[in-house]
């Protein structure tokens, strides 16, 4: 029989596995690199924490966030934003091409893909894994006999799960250029994903907002301060975390579409509430 093995792919996360059974608990950015990294496959089961949703009321913000981001807008959507019809028809036309579709032929809402456990007096039952929710971001995960404790709180700070160049480089004055602050995909694991800074006179313009954005910037020496925009080219996660923009101590100007910016904007939302 073996036994429940517990693991760490990235901060404020934790991978329980036993057997062919494996359970996720928290989802940082780039996790999915951090268990690229452990070489875990796959997983079974995943909780959301407390600091996201963890029971079947909330989890509605999270399917939006995932539409929005697998499927893209509806034509309701797109119509209340005021894009023009051919391009709206190119958008659902596009949309309806990629998105993933059943035997028949009819594409799959995102809710088919996940079988919802909520929590009903603190505890679910997910698979072989009894999930006992005793603190605030913190478990008690059983599988047969044994059981362990998680807590994520022990995780202060949260950090990439690859390894990157964390002291602060002082630079001189650059007229005009181009710092690259990321350069991977979002499946590629010892690697930041793609993000790049162009310099005018001090002043930066983000292409991208990457995860880990604070980071990136202080690793380069790049103040916040020095930051007034952000040109963003799609909502996917790799390439739009927005939380680090709002957070800057100026106004950032965001320059795109104004599809993707209601996207991102609703895709902000779902993530603070």
């Amino acid at each position: 029989m073996e036994s429940l093995k517990v693991s760490k792919p990235a901060d404020g996360s934790r991978v329980l596995q036993c057997g062919k059974e494996s359970l996720l608990i928290g989802q940082p950015p780039e996790v999915l690199k951090g268990l690229l990294l452990h070489k875990v496959p796959t997983f079974n089961t995943m909780v959301l924490t407390d600091s996201k949703e963890k029971d079947s009321s909330d989890i509605s913000r999270i399917f939006r966030l995932l539409r929005l981001t697998l499927l893209g807008p509806t034509e309701a959507e797109l119509e209340s934003w005021g894009t023009p019809k051919r391009v709206q028809r190119e958008w659902l036309e596009a949309a309806h091409y990629l998105a993933l579709k059943d035997e028949r032929g009819q594409v799959r809402e995102v809710e088919s893909f996940f079988n919802v456990i909520p929590f009903i007096n603190e505890q679910a039952e997910a698979g072989s894994f009894t999930i006992l929710h005793t603190g605030h971001d913190k478990y008690t995960v059983s599988f047969s006999e044994d059981s362990l404790e998680v807590d994520l709180n022990e995780d202060e700070h949260i950090f990439p799960p690859y390894q990157m160049q964390s002291d602060f480089i002082p630079r001189d004055l650059v007229k005009l250029g181009l710092e690259i602050l990321g350069s991977a995909s979002g499946f590629t694991a010892n690697e930041p994903c793609t993000g790049l800074a162009l310099c005018y006179n001090g002043s930066y313009i983000l292409i991208d907002s990457l995860p880990y954005l604070d980071k990136h910037l202080y690793a380069r020496g790049i103040s916040k301060n020095s930051v007034s925009a952000v040109f963003l080219t799609h909502l996917h996660v790799d390439h739009c975390a927005m939380f680090p923009l709002i957070l800057m101590p100026q106004k950032v100007e965001v320059i795109t579409t104004r599809e993707i910016f209601e996207m991102a904007i609703e895709k902000l939302s779902c993530n603070l509430n």
